[in-house]
């Protein structure tokens, strides 16, 4: 399946939308998305509501995007993230590495 790679700037965020398959194929606009941050830019806002599966290049590459955003002074945050995504996060311990929203659908 295809991803898309969708960056809105904002007076002071980032949004990031990802739609798909979020893993290495889409590493380039994924990078280019965020590469491209204003001076004003705090915040970077990645929408995980239009994913369907994450593999670990993708956690990789949130990783990286996080580093990159915190020698600018700024935030990352993952919004929209499902169950099964959230409990990735938890696992690999990354939920301390992002401020992580979910839909709730089972209580987890």
């Amino acid at each position: 399946m295809n991803c898309t790679v969708t960056s809105i700037q904002g007076t002071d965020a980032l949004t990031i939308e990802i739609q798909g398959t979020f893993n290495f194929s889409v590493q380039r606009p994924f990078r280019d998305a965020y590469a491209r941050i204003s001076e004003t830019t705090k915040r970077i806002v990645v929408d995980m509501a239009q994913v369907d599966h994450v593999d670990s290049s993708a956690l990789g590459m949130l990783v990286l995007m996080q580093k990159n955003a915190k020698a600018r002074d700024v935030t990352v945050s993952l919004v929209n993230c499902d169950d099964h995504l959230r409990r990735l996060l938890r696992v690999g311990q990354l939920d301390t590495v992002f401020e992580v929203t979910g839909t709730e659908t089972s209580g987890a």
